[in-house]
């Protein structure tokens, strides 16, 4: 799992199966939750990184980019912080593949639950 350590987005049509949590967490605050419940879900950080703000030190405006199986933090104008992911089962859907859809499935129970302890909901 990958999130980007800085960006401010909104999206008005995500992507199906798009999770969307408006916390009242500040960002640095979701950030440190969010590193803290992967662990407790035995997950790990695979990077951490923004597209966005790297293609900005090149002087480039991007909107983002996706890897397979990403939280996204974006910090709000009100100083708050929103968490969104795709469930996995969606991600992988387009594979079709059996064996895959049954582990994505298991995938979107731990995203879920790492989700709503990094967001204390």
């Amino acid at each position: 799992m990958a999130f980007p350590l800085s960006t401010s987005a909104d999206s008005p049509n995500p992507f199906l199966g798009t999770v969307i949590t408006k916390t009242a967490h500040s960002y640095s605050a979701l950030v440190g939750s969010l590193r803290a419940a992967i662990g407790d879900n035995k997950m790990g950080v695979v990077a951490c990184a923004s597209a966005t703000i790297g293609a900005k030190n090149l002087g480039i405006t991007i909107a983002g980019i996706e890897a397979p199986l990403r939280y996204y933090i974006t910090k709000n104008g009100d100083e708050t912080a929103t968490l969104t992911y795709r469930k996995p089962s969606s991600v992988f859907a387009p594979n079709e593949n059996a064996d895959l859809d049954a582990m994505a499935l298991e995938l979107d129970e731990t995203f879920a639950r790492i989700a709503a302890a990094a967001t204390g909901g």
